[in-house]
């Protein structure tokens, strides 16, 4: 290699990734142990050389059988598990896994971040029903306060962070225990968090992974 090729090759930009990511949230009883799971893939657009491994094809819209043509180039796997320390409830657990979620975006300074939840709770009320919530003081239609409005408000800090940041983001609702790689690896996480929970296990962990081998390795 040239001197002059090298010195080009030095000051070029590296290419900035995305991330789709899957939540999940959980909690047994209803109110009591719970903790969050986080899954997802890190890539560019370009065509693959090969598969990434895994029956399902990553996209940008999250893993989908059978789709090929739409396939992205994985550059690497996140996976997170969070048990909480306290007794706390599902919404709270799945707000918690978007949070960390988009934390995760950030520590990892990418373009954009396309994140599913199986939470119509979380979705809709990013999507839909905060702008209103503020507007009217944090009560919501019918007249009765929010409720987790403490975390809503943790929530929104962190979004703003991440959308102040120029990282673009798009929330979008997977349906739970459907089949969906990503929301059942989402899933997996938080049960085990959950586990730990319950037997007083509350560190917090977190893992990145090359995209080769990582399907062949044993859960």
């Amino acid at each position: 290699m040239t001197d002059e090729k090298k010195d080009v090759e030095e000051t070029k930009e590296p290419v900035k990734k995305n991330l789709v990511v899957y939540t999940d949230g959980g909690c047994k009883p209803s109110r009591g142990h719970g903790g969050y799971g986080v899954h997802g893939y890190l890539y560019t657009d370009d065509k693959p050389k090969q598969g990434a491994g895994a029956k399902a094809v990553p996209t940008k819209e999250g893993y989908v059988v059978g789709a090929k043509d739409k396939a992205v180039t994985v550059h690497g796997y996140i996976d997170c598990i969070g048990p909480f320390e306290d007794i706390t409830t599902n919404n709270i657990t799945e707000m918690e896994g978007v949070k960390q979620a988009m934390e995760i975006a950030m520590k990892l300074d990418v373009e954009s971040i396309y994140l599913l939840t199986d939470s119509n709770y979380v979705m809709k009320g990013l999507n839909e029903w905060v702008p209103g919530w503020i507007k009217r003081g944090w009560v919501k239609a019918d007249g009765e306060p929010v409720q987790n409005r403490d975390e809503w408000l943790a929530l929104l800090a962190v979004k703003d962070r991440l959308e102040a940041s120029g990282i673009k983001l798009t929330i979008d609702k997977v349906r739970g225990h459907s089949g969906d790689l990503g929301n059942t690896m989402a899933d997996l996480w938080a049960s085990a968090a959950v586990i730990m929970a319950r037997k007083g296990v509350h560190e917090r962990l977190y893992r990145e992974s090359e995209p080769k081998g990582y399907w062949s390795t044993k859960v």
